[in-house]
């Protein structure tokens, strides 16, 4: 990738670029690439560098010697990839990402345990509330009525999408996760009568839990681990 000001020849960007990336070849192996751990390990390639864009930043004497018709061709045959305004979308912490799926920090152990266990109720609540649904308006399943079912169904919704929160990064995380915790809370009023008390504490705390951990898992605030 080469930063250049917009009446610069895109030509010239392409072919400083591919004369760094030729040099850099020839020089190191890809042995030597695969077991760089430390930053700066090809830091002395830097002298090149600032020679080549030396020499590029005066385009006038640099196209006299150099034969771009190779390269303007395949440019001209396959054009790169613009990016749109739409396709930089500004995200937590004033960090941009392009079309990549931003890095997050790893689940915390509370994150795992409340994950598991929802992951079971939600089973439970789709099951239970299968069977309440099947039954007609005149009759029961276990107690409970097709309205309890109802309650049931979308309950499991709402913790499928506390899973998917807790897993994957989206824009409005946090307004989501404070919108299915209070969601879960309704299905388990409106299920009240058909369920204990400690059942619906049970419910409404792992749904409490599975917001926190949603909400403690923030964006990855610095770079990967290099060994340093």
């Amino acid at each position: 990738m080469a930063l250049c000001e917009m009446n610069y020849p895109p030509v010239l960007a392409f072919s400083f670029v591919d004369e760094l990336m030729k040099e850099f070849i020839t020089l190191y192996s890809t042995t030597e690439v695969n077991n760089a751990l430390r930053p700066y390990a090809f830091i002395q390639f830097d002298h090149f560098i600032q020679k080549t864009r030396q020499r590029y930043n005066n385009p006038r004497s640099l196209t006299t010697k150099l034969d771009l018709s190779n390269l303007s061709t395949e440019i001209r045959l396959r054009p790169p990839h613009q990016l749109l305004a739409s396709d930089i979308e500004p995200v937590a912490n004033g960090v941009q990402f392009v079309s990549v799926q931003p890095r997050m920090v790893p689940i915390s152990w509370l994150g795992l345990l409340s994950m598991s266990v929802t992951a079971f109720c939600l089973l439970f609540n789709f099951v239970r509330g299968l069977s309440s649904l099947g039954q007609s308006t005149l009759e029961e399943y276990d107690g409970t009525s097709p309205i309890h079912g109802m309650a049931f169904m979308f309950e499991a919704f709402l913790q499928v999408c506390q899973v998917y929160l807790l897993l994957f990064f989206t824009r409005w995380r946090t307004v989501e996760c404070f919108v299915t915790l209070l969601g879960i809370s309704l299905c388990n009023m409106l299920a009240w009568e058909v369920r204990e008390v400690w059942q619906i504490m049970l419910h409404v705390g792992l749904a409490s839990c599975m917001a926190f951990s949603i909400f403690i898992r923030r964006l990855e605030t610095k770079s990967a681990n290099y060994n340093v």
